[in-house]
């Protein structure tokens, strides 16, 4: 199995993070993690608008390519933050976000050995993303950050894209 297997298309080296980026998620977490389940939380605060240009390229990214996509008035264009250590000891559960978007996009700014799981048609897919990786995939396609068991943090930041266009129609055009 590989990532095209699962209909993942990777991108190394999308973005340069800045130092300040993983301070920013910190921040945020600080504000908004308890009202939130899981560890995602969304990213509101950023004074440096890393978040929002990082949002911007992964549209541009995304309509490279896809082709046109006719976005939903509606489609929220920020990102949402994922911070986790070994002191977060409950298991990450699957999950998708067919119910928020059509194309969904994770950037891995910091791994620290934790990668990412997902499960299609009842086979598991383990990947280690690299620091500064994006993974773009359907949003029905069921995943869970692994277990980060270092003192470190793991960061990574989700996007999502609300098209008008399904899934087939879209990923039909990359696979």
């Amino acid at each position: 199995m590989n990532l095209q297997d699962f209909q993942i298309i990777s991108l190394k080296n999308f973005y340069d993070p800045i130092e300040r980026a993983k301070r920013i998620i910190d921040i945020n977490y600080d504000l908004f993690f308890p009202m939130y389940t899981g560890y995602s939380f969304p990213i509101k605060i950023d004074d440096t608008q890393f978040f929002s240009k990082l949002y911007d390229k992964f549209l541009k990214t995304s309509l490279e390519i896809f082709g046109e996509l006719d976005i939903y008035p509606d489609n929220r264009y920020y990102c949402w933050g994922y911070r986790s250590n070994k002191d977060d000891s409950k298991e990450n559960l699957f999950h998708n976000h067919s119910e928020t978007s059509i194309i969904n996009g994770v950037y891995y700014l910091e791994v620290c050995d934790a990668g990412i799981s997902f499960v299609k048609d009842r086979k598991r897919y383990d990947y280690l993303p690299e620091n500064g990786e994006l993974l773009i995939f359907p949003a029905t396609l069921d995943h869970a950050p692994q277990v980060n068991r270092l003192p470190n943090y793991r960061y990574s930041v989700n996007m999502e894209i609300v098209t008008k266009e399904s899934i087939p129609q879209l990923f039909g055009r990359v696979f």
